[in-house]
């Protein structure tokens, strides 16, 4: 992450996932399902970095 962007809002970033999750369950698409996936994973590795001071 760079240094101007803060960190996603973790509600909105469960909110994100939610959506996320519910399009892949409901998509017969490998390619769909992979990419939400990918998604997800992106969505939550930015959530958890650990926040430098403000």
């Amino acid at each position: 992450m760079s240094d101007n962007q803060q960190a996603p809002d973790p509600e909105k970033a469960l909110v994100d996932i939610q959506m996320l999750v519910r399009a892949a369950l409901q998509s017969a698409d490998p390619y769909v399902m992979g990419r939400d996936l990918e998604m997800i994973l992106t969505i939550t590795e930015e959530a958890l970095q650990p926040q430098g001071p403000e």
